[in-house]
């Protein structure tokens, strides 16, 4: 129910989260947590991370102010402040600054001004290649990317990659 900040000099703090007794909670605005199912850095190091309990991505600059990103309660893609995710996991960042996100069976992409877009899947549950929405995914647990850029997808029990830009 924490993410903790550990510094270069192996010191520990509390950046999000139920603090310990006696310890003092860093962010200047209150976020509830249940558990956390992913965190990741943009290029600026601003910190993004899932929250289970709000039901939301939330976004932690550097000063620790925090706001909600993105909006659960269903799937629709459009502006950022109008899409919809379901349950979004692992947010990672391609080196262009989209992040990429795991939905139930949908891999989603937000871009730097703001745009959501399915990547690829449907909402048919299943393992079958094939581009955009002809691809299905049984539950995507986890993304992320290699040092060529490319998509890797853990796939509830297996490990597919993504080809961007192919839909």
């Amino acid at each position: 129910n924490r993410i903790v900040k550990i510094e270069p000099s192996g010191k520990a703090s509390l950046f999000a989260g139920v603090p310990n007794p006696g310890q003092t909670r860093p962010l200047k605005d209150q976020v509830p947590m249940a558990g956390t199912s992913g965190v990741g850095y943009d290029a600026i190091r601003n910190l993004f991370y899932i929250t289970d309990v709000s039901y939301g991505i939330y976004k932690a600059l550097p000063d620790g102010t925090t706001s909600n990103f993105i909006n659960y309660n269903g799937y629709k893609d459009g502006p950022v402040n109008v899409a919809r995710f379901n349950l979004p996991f692992s947010p990672v960042f391609d080196k262009a600054g989209n992040l990429y996100l795991g939905d139930g069976q949908y891999i989603r992409k937000i871009t730097p001004d703001g745009i959501v877009s399915t990547v690829a899947g449907s909402n048919e549950q299943g393992k079958q290649d094939g581009r955009g929405d002809k691809a299905t995914f049984s539950s995507v647990l986890s993304l992320a990317f290699n040092s060529k850029g490319e998509l890797y997808v853990s796939d509830n029990s297996s490990i597919r990659k993504v080809v961007l830009g192919a839909q």
